[in-house]
């Protein structure tokens, strides 16, 4: 075994977001990220930077400070008779999904797939609890919420997480174009003046930003449903795609044993949907590209009332490999090449017997072997299947 493969492990590495004003291009910027986590702990107005447009923020603990924040709205008619509901703009998921009690494996999956980043998260609660939840943060309502839903952001920037971070409580943020501000991508020319004329306390300037462009809203139900608003950055396909998981099952030639392992994955997820969307795809570790299933592999999977139709064999790649989530090996030794391959995507790969036993190549063999092969496949992926919701579903 390589170093790193491990045939009972897997998972997805996400890398940690740098939110260290060390970062080169930030160090400058301490001063004003204190200066305006300063001005929201008491109660003033600032301007910070996310990675899609500024925001103007107050700390939404603070019932006069969001109510000075909503009457500079423009135009003022915006502002009757109810203010806007903000967004919570977080430092952290781990805070939104501690504090908002976020347990559907899908929605913890859209805020593990999908944040930090431009996306506003509505998450619908009862009303009761929604109420439990204003108290506990300290926030009125109305302010992070609308429709029985909290609003939240968490932004993909190192400033905007520094101030946050410093700020503490819970801080609320309107793009600065509903104020008269631009068209918020980057500050005023005139941002001193604005500062004055305004009474705005800070502001943080981190030229223009990265996206530019609003953040994408996601109601997320109390069903557990999701749905995508459009008018945002990303669209549904997008948010899908990212949300999305993939199981890939590895062999040799990708002619037997892991299309067959595809084709039952997919009728089982056809029959029984699961909570996570999920696409299953197979290649082969000396494929050659094109070729058909074995006669043999088609007629055990029609037996077996599954559809074997439109495969076609394609060889192992990296892009197949770092687009998996889990990699499900025939044998140890198609773990160790997928390690060899793709060192990083070891941390994926399991033997698809979870007992670490090869499942053996029928290649070559009788159609009672193939039968056997297609019944030993279809309870080892109902089994790994049924695992990787279970592993979601685990408190």
């Amino acid at each position: 075994m390589a170093p790193g493969f491990d045939p009972g492990r897997s998972g997805v590495h996400t890398p940690p977001v740098n939110t260290s004003l060390a970062t080169p291009g930030y160090s400058h910027q301490a001063a004003a990220v204190a200066a305006a986590a300063e001005a929201l702990r008491s109660g003033g107005m600032a301007i910070i930077p996310t990675e899609t447009v500024y925001g103007l923020a107050v700390n939404a603990q603070d019932s006069a400070a969001v109510e000075r924040m909503y009457s500079l709205i423009v135009p003022p008619e915006l502002h009757a008779p109810l203010p806007p509901a903000s967004s919570w703009h977080a430092p952290s998921r781990e805070r939104v999904i501690e504090a908002l009690g976020v347990k559907h494996p899908l929605h913890l999956r859209i805020f593990e797939r999908l944040t930090p980043g431009p996306f506003r998260l509505m998450v619908q609660k009862p009303e009761e609890e929604l109420a439990a939840i204003l108290s506990k943060l300290g926030v009125k309502p109305g302010v992070i919420d609308r429709r029985n839903e909290v609003w939240v952001r968490i932004p993909d920037h190192p400033l905007a997480k520094a101030v946050l971070e410093q700020a503490g409580g819970v801080v609320i943020a309107d793009r600065i174009s509903a104020y008269g501000l631009g068209d918020g991508r980057a500050l005023p020319e005139e941002i001193e003046d604005v500062k004055r004329r305004m009474g705005i306390a800070a502001v943080v300037d981190d030229g223009p930003t990265r996206l530019g462009k609003p953040s994408t809203p996601i109601h997320l139900g109390l069903d557990g449903t999701y749905e995508v608003v459009p008018g945002g950055m990303y669209d549904e396909r997008y948010v899908r795609k990212k949300i999305e998981r993939v199981v890939l099952f590895v062999c040799t030639g990708n002619t037997c044993r892991s299309p067959m392992a595809e084709a039952i994955a997919r009728d089982v997820l056809a029959k029984n949907k699961p909570v996570i969307p999920t696409r299953v795809a197979s290649a082969g570790v000396s494929a050659i590209s094109g070729e058909v299933m074995t006669r043999e592999a088609r007629e055990a999977l029609e037996e077996m009332g599954v559809d074997p139709s439109g495969h076609r064999s394609r060889p192992l790649s990296r892009d197949l490999l770092n687009e998996a989530e889990v990699i499900f090996a025939m044998t140890r030794a198609h773990g160790q090449a997928v390690a060899d391959i793709a060192p990083s995507a070891a941390n994926k790969v399991k033997v698809l017997d979870p007992s670490g036993q090869d499942v053996k190549d029928p290649i070559g063999g009788s159609q009672d072997e193939y039968r056997s092969t297609a019944k030993v496949l279809r309870t080892l992926v109902e089994r790994r299947l049924r695992e990787l919701d279970g592993e979601r579903n685990e408190p």
